[in-house]
């Protein structure tokens, strides 16, 4: 199949040449012909060497997405071997487990495609207008490998916008009826979820925090835990189910709160769930001198766009501080920020600052990211963006 031939700029070429998917808009020279938004192009370097195949939004930044390295029909049977890929991989890392994210974009050859597989349940989400092309071919793809009970198409972030395209949400295939239950498996043990791919927050849950949450567990035992910001209960679960002496989970979201109390009934387990602003319930325990011995810190994405990232560090600054205010001494906070613009070094930085303004002193243990199911692409330090620090703070 031809394609239409984009050639980049002398010097602009090398990101895309070392492994890079994506082609901003000043990195283009010229194209030979009027090229279709969202259609397929081949990518050529400024020395006429092929780069590879991909789809193109000439209205976007990033005008260009690298689908292939080489010159080979983007069709359903593509789209197959990507995601079979893709199972193979989770079949290795998670051997056994039925509910994970099991397309992550770019990192799984598929850029903006996001694939949450929630046991027989799937959510699909698209970020920009190639993507959005491809979805035919995703939804036969997983029909074929799958038959799933439903398809659940929720491509409604923001990240949208800069394409120009609106939300587009609803069941593509089957019958959903939320909730879901899933099942996460960790060392012999397996927890059970409720959870919302409809209402809920992104595709219903966060499985990115998986192992991390399963860290969680090494610590909590006999320990007070506060689980800040936690959606359906994830890490609160997990501390309860490791035996700690008291769990409280703290979300505004009035579902999210409900499906957290069920979630702890369905593991036969106890914890309190707060329905408030995190921050404001942080900034009152801390006028009670209210302790805990382990607080998780998990807000939503602070820094949405690089303009914003000295604000957004300073409103980390702000809300560790609160939550190491309210640990005993030697206490651990869980501190986690989901935005890619803020780099892990700041992030560092930002934790040891917080620590000294309040004249406490912090340790960082371990420095984690997302789980297994979200591999990083060494060429794309974009595809590497959740930070989770466990520190001792005295």
């Amino acid at each position: 199949m031809d394609a239409p031939r984009v050639f980049l700029k002398p010097g602009r070429d090398k990101r895309a040449e070392a492994g890079h998917l994506w082609v901003f808009s000043n990195e283009i020279d010229k194209a030979e012909e009027d090229l279709t938004p969202g259609g397929i192009v081949d990518i050529y370097s400024s020395r006429s060497k092929l780069i590879g195949r991909g789809f193109c939004n000439p209205q976007s930044l990033i005008s260009l997405r690298i689908l292939t390295s080489k010159p080979e029909p983007i069709d359903e049977a593509f789209i197959s071997k990507k995601i079979q890929a893709a199972q193979n991989l989770r079949d290795q890392i998670l051997p056994g487990e039925t509910a994970y994210r099991l397309l992550f974009g770019e990192s799984d050859g598929l850029p903006g495609v996001v694939v949450d597989r929630l046991g027989d349940v799937f959510t699909v989400q698209s970020y920009c207008l190639g993507a959005d092309m491809l979805l035919p071919h995703v939804f036969s793809a997983l029909k074929t490998l799958y038959s799933p009970r439903a398809i659940y198409k929720k491509s409604d972030s923001a990240m949208r916008e800069l394409e120009g395209l609106k939300e587009d949400v609803g069941v593509v295939e089957g019958d959903l009826k939320p909730p879901v239950e899933i099942v996460q498996g960790f060392h012999g043990h397996k927890l059970k979820f409720w959870v919302d791919p409809i209402e809920g927050q992104k595709t219903g849950f966060f499985f990115d925090q998986r192992e991390n949450r399963v860290r969680l567990t090494f610590y909590a035992k006999g320990k007070s835990v506060l689980d800040a910001y936690s959606y359906v209960g994830g890490f609160g679960v997990h501390a309860a189910f490791a035996g700690a002496s008291a769990v409280t989970c703290v979300d505004s979201s009035a579902p999210a709160c409900e499906l957290a109390k069920k979630n702890f009934e369905a593991n036969g387990l106890k914890g309190d769930v707060i329905q408030e602003d995190a921050e404001v319930v942080l900034g009152r325990f801390r006028t009670e001198k209210r302790k805990f011995d382990i607080i998780v810190l998990d807000p939503p994405a602070l820094a949405k766009s690089k303009k914003i990232v000295f604000s957004a560090i300073r409103k980390y600054g702000h809300l560790n501080q609160a939550a190491m205010e309210c640990l005993n001494p030697g206490g651990l906070l869980f501190s986690c920020s989901c935005s890619h613009h803020v780099e892990r070094g700041e992030f560092i930085k930002m934790i040891g600052e917080a620590a000294s303004g309040i004249g406490r002193t912090a340790r960082i243990l371990e420095m984690r990211g997302a789980g297994r199911d979200h591999p990083i692409l060494p060429a794309m330090p974009e595809t590497e963006y959740l930070k989770c620090a466990i520190v001792r703070i005295d």
